[in-house]
């Protein structure tokens, strides 16, 4: 009886996950690619200026080589290095995650993408992007959204038939609570604990999550539609020194 119980639940799996995608990489890269695409729509450059950009927690650098079509001075860091990063197309630096290795007020502009929620002291690292950051420079933030967590944890719970607690990221130890610290109220109270000024916040207008429904199977278009009525799987904040 056992055997055919275990059977029954890895058929009824099958039935439940045929829109979990396997490209969950590809598609991430794209839906980063959308957002940065987006960002600089709304970001004057000067044309002859050279700007110093850090890329903070690059992963696989796929964003880091997108800000070097624009003709800036990117540097990139992280705690670890991707397979998929080579030296030759970015600057890269491996860091301890408490330190950076830049002088004060060195950066024009510090971009991450889906990082500070995975820092557990995330005002000690405030502080140190701060450090780096010119007078005038700007912060552009990209984090997750409580509709992500939201539906990511529905999402979750359809795939493997339980509800699932643990966190995404390392502010909060359930993912419950995540529902609020994903949210613009908790991310704008923590920068300006941190002595940075909200310039503007605006959504990724993209709807997506943690399970890769369907993949490349709904294009960019058409998750620009479904997240009018599901909500924005990012929050994107702009900020300036206080």
């Amino acid at each position: 009886l056992k055997p055919l119980i275990k059977k029954f639940i890895r058929n009824l799996n099958k039935l439940s996950t045929f829109w979990c995608a396997n490209d969950s990489n590809i598609v991430t890269d794209k839906y980063r690619i959308h957002e940065m695409i987006d960002i600089f729509k709304n970001i004057n450059l000067e044309k002859n200026k050279i700007y110093k950009v850090l890329d903070f927690g690059c992963g696989n650098g796929s964003q880091a080589k997108f800000l070097l079509t624009k003709k800036l001075d990117v540097c990139s860091v992280d705690i670890y290095k991707s397979h998929r990063i080579n030296d030759q197309e970015i600057n890269f630096i491996l860091y301890d995650g408490k330190k950076l290795p830049y002088s004060d007020k060195y950066f024009d502009f510090i971009f991450s993408s889906n990082v500070l929620e995975h820092i557990s002291d995330i005002n000690q690292i405030q502080q140190e992007l701060r450090r780096i950051l010119k007078d005038n420079g700007k912060c552009i933030h990209i984090l997750p959204s409580t509709s992500w967590r939201f539906w990511t944890s529905i999402t979750t719970f359809v795939k493997y038939w339980y509800f699932d607690p643990r966190p995404h990221g390392e502010i909060v130890n359930n993912s419950l609570g995540e529902l609020f610290y994903f949210s613009q109220f908790y991310w704008t109270k923590q920068f300006k604990k941190n002595k940075f000024k909200i310039e503007n916040v605006f959504l990724n207008n993209l709807f997506y999550t943690g399970n890769n429904i369907f993949g490349e199977k709904i294009s960019i278009k058409n998750r620009k539609i479904i997240s009018k009525f599901f909500g924005s799987s990012c929050n994107i904040f702009r900020l300036s020194k206080i």
